[in-house]
């Protein structure tokens, strides 16, 4: 049992990535009733989550929800990415992202959080469409 004075316990960060999925899948089942088609992990969903970011990005957020919604969102973005091009969660100096080899990565959080700040001239869909430009299972 812990008690005050205990530290806090740290996950590692090989139980990160199933914390990402679980987030992405409650970001399924939340805007699934939003979207009006079946939200899944997918481009349509991607494409539509865009849109749904810029008209929510000017409300009166306060910044713990802001980075709430960089956090789930980032994962949802993160998995629909895995689903599509493949890859896998990983960690390095700039923060978790999706690693397709030794020099490529993907930033999903950051992406998130410049589109919720910056508008549609940071699109996820643009990013997450580039991305299969690129980048194939």
């Amino acid at each position: 049992m812990m008690t005050p004075t205990d530290p806090p316990q740290r996950l590692r960060d090989a139980e990160i990535p199933g914390l990402l999925r679980a987030n992405a899948e409650l970001v399924v089942e939340t805007l699934a009733s939003e979207a009006g088609f079946p939200f899944a992990m997918d481009s349509r969903s991607v494409e539509w989550l865009d849109g749904y970011i810029n008209r929510i990005r000017t409300g009166d957020w306060s910044e713990d929800e802001i980075n709430q919604m960089v956090s789930n969102l980032g994962s949802y973005l993160g998995e629909a990415i895995l689903a599509a091009y493949g890859g896998a969660w990983a960690k390095d100096e700039h923060g978790w992202h999706i690693r397709f080899d030794e020099r490529n990565r993907a930033y999903p959080f950051a992406k998130v959080g410049k589109q919720l700040k910056n508008g549609p001239e940071d699109s996820i869909f643009s990013f997450y469409s580039a991305i299969g430009v690129v980048f194939r299972k």
